[in-house]
């Protein structure tokens, strides 16, 4: 019974991790705590396989250690989130600017430590990705 509801459990943190992987591509171009979800999957998956070809002794403090620490890192990913992803920026500045943004950047830098750059015509903008504020800096 131990040994279902530790698979249970590993497919719940596979998915899980596959989650993290899609939530994080809508914050782009920033690091954020949904990065971990690579380590997080093959941990997942070692240990689905591990307790599906070899008989493994469950001891009680694993069966509530790790649904504790998926609880956390979930709750850590959930606060740690921007309140805008790059999309949200771009057309935020477009509906309150009215200047086209320019998607075709090449190598520029379009995000860094809580701020997205974003590209128009007429200069930059760094948007605060939590609070919205955003300020302008003319391109030379």
């Amino acid at each position: 019974m131990k040994k279902i509801i530790l698979r249970t459990l590993c497919a719940i943190h596979i998915f899980l991790s596959i989650g993290l992987f899609f939530i994080g591509r809508q914050y782009a171009f920033i690091p954020t705590s949904t990065s971990v979800w690579l380590p997080s999957l093959l941990l997942a998956i070692f240990l689905f396989i591990l307790l599906l070809f070899k008989p493994v002794k469950s001891p009680k403090a694993l069966m509530v250690i790790y649904p504790l620490c998926m609880l956390m890192i979930g709750a850590i990913v959930y606060y740690d989130l921007p309140e805008f992803t790059y999309v949200e920026a771009v057309q935020k500045i477009e509906q309150e600017i009215g200047e086209t943004v320019r998607l075709e950047i090449g190598d520029e830098l379009k995000g860094h430590h809580r701020a997205y750059f974003i590209y128009t015509e007429q200069g930059q903008y760094t948007l605060d990705m939590n609070t919205g504020e955003y300020a302008k800096r003319f391109l030379q």
